[in-house]
């Protein structure tokens, strides 16, 4: 006895209720010279009252037909009952959407561009259908911001809410953790020479006098290179590393062309690097040669 199995079909609502940015992005001065085509030239469509629109572009495959932008093989259960995504729309938008070059929906049918950038309401029947365009619109459209410059004749990236959503609050975790930071030190000059110290900047006796020098400097690292103004300040070896830096500045620890340091008036102990040192220095054992280099700094001034 034979038996059949009857095929299980999948539950669909095409439409999601989803947000998509559509982000402009910012012209590469770079690209605008290399250009050769007018309609690629990024600049002329952003920083001027041009007006552009994207429509479903022709299949490369059949000169009759546009690219198929909705499936129309794959049967789902929706509430109209068994379909595929091509046969819900036209039910959704009451047209025949067939994707031959006749068709005059799609003759018709264009995505407006807008220099500012818009949004696209997926639970919207003509939104879906332009999102959908959009993401077939391969020479002018990126699909995420992380492929934004890939290609010199991209217009826009799309950008889902919720990816936006996680980048503006990580941004703002990002500004707060940074802040905190530049709170704790804005303060205090020696903390701030520290910090130009570690990051190869050597502090002059004329810097020294001028702490608000310290404070434009750091703040300008800070606001141009925040994640690294973080990983260097929260580094558990940041003290050690300034001390570094300020003992070769001031003559108490040798560094020599070779790149290897040793202890003023102790030139036996050799130190093949920076993290030896650092390690050596951080020893409790080494405690008063510490003191001693410490004491050198101080006499330096």
């Amino acid at each position: 006895m034979s038996q059949t199995t009857e095929k299980q079909l999948v539950k669909r609502n095409f439409l999601e209720k989803k947000i998509v940015r559509v982000v402009p992005i910012p012209a590469k001065s770079k690209w605008v010279t290399l250009t050769s085509d007018p309609m690629d030239d990024k600049a002329g469509f952003q920083y001027t009252g041009a007006k552009r629109s994207l429509p479903i572009p022709a299949s490369r495959h059949n000169a009759n037909l546009y690219v198929k932008i909705l499936d129309d093989m794959t049967e789902y259960e929706t509430k109209y009952g068994v379909m595929t995504e091509k046969q819900f729309f036209e039910k959704e938008i009451g047209q025949v959407l067939d994707f031959n070059m006749s068709n005059t929906f799609w003759k018709d049918f264009r995505v407006p561009l807008n220099k500012s950038g818009f949004t696209l309401d997926l639970s919207n029947p003509i939104d879906y259908l332009r999102y959908k365009t959009l993401l077939v619109g391969k020479r002018h459209v990126a699909s995420n911001k992380a492929e934004m410059y890939h290609k010199q004749s991209y217009w826009f990236y799309l950008e889902e809410e919720d990816d936006y959503v996680d980048e503006a609050v990580q941004k703002i975790r990002l500004d707060d953790e940074v802040n905190a930071l530049w709170n704790e030190i804005k303060d205090k000059p020696k903390k701030l020479a520290d910090v130009l110290r570690v990051l190869g900047r050597k502090i002059s006796p004329t810097m020294a006098e001028k702490p608000d020098f310290y404070m434009t400097e750091v703040y300008k690292f800070k606001s141009e290179k925040p994640k690294e103004f973080i990983e260097l300040l929260k580094d558990a070896s940041f003290g050690a590393k300034a001390f570094i830096k300020e003992a070769v500045q001031k003559g108490a620890i040798i560094k020599n062309p070779n790149n290897k340091f040793y202890i003023a008036g102790n030139d036996v102990d050799i130190f093949n690097s920076e993290m030896e040192l650092l390690n050596w220095l951080e020893d409790p054992e080494n405690s008063e040669a510490k003191q001693r280099i410490k004491g050198q700094i101080e006499r330096g001034k």
